[in-house]
């Protein structure tokens, strides 16, 4: 058993991602080769070197787990688990980029051109021109505001869970050796 923030925790999470991908990449063509041209690494090894990257990677993710499982915060007048402040977090993104992609305009009213073909009584063909009426629900600058109040939501949400990241130490188990995947 190691001890760690979960801080460096995730760290170390991308770290062992980051090597798994690489590791991945050789795994191909350590598969099948040309007498002549062999691999650069075993398939054997490279197995093996994954394994471990793979079972520390689910020792990680499982300590975090039950950290942002039984950790709790303060936030909004209320204690909260780390685990619901993380997928807040990840609500927040999702309505900011909800709100983003919102065709708006800069006013609430308006009213626009339209032109429709039509045919007079002795079937001439005219343009019809008309105004179209328009309301917006969501302004231009509404659109600023809720966007910088999600903003301002997210950052202190996030400050609030990135303290409880640095403070917070896990214990991680090791010694799956026998769990190779």
């Amino acid at each position: 058993m190691t001890q760690m923030t979960i801080a460096e925790a995730l760290r170390e999470v991308a770290d062992v991602k980051g090597k798994i991908d690489d590791w991945s990449k050789r795994l191909a063509p350590a598969v099948v080769w040309y007498e002549e041209d062999p691999p650069a690494f075993e398939f054997a090894s490279i197995r093996e070197t994954m394994n471990v990257l793979v079972l520390r990677l689910v020792e990680l993710q499982t300590a975090i787990a039950i950290a942002n499982a039984t950790t709790t915060l303060e936030w909004q007048g209320r204690t909260i688990p780390l685990a619901l402040a993380i997928r807040t977090l990840s609500e927040i993104k999702g309505a900011r980029k909800k709100v983003e992609d919102l065709a708006v305009r800069n006013m609430d009213v308006g009213t626009e051109d339209k032109q429709e073909i039509d045919y007079d009584d002795e079937g001439k063909r005219f343009v019809k021109k008309t105004k179209r009426p328009w309301k917006c629900m969501l302004t231009t600058a509404k659109q600023a505001a809720l966007l910088d109040s999600l903003q301002e939501k997210f950052i202190k949400l996030n400050n609030a869970v990135e303290t409880v990241n640095h403070k917070t130490l896990i214990t991680v188990v090791v010694g799956l050796s026998d769990a190779a995947v």
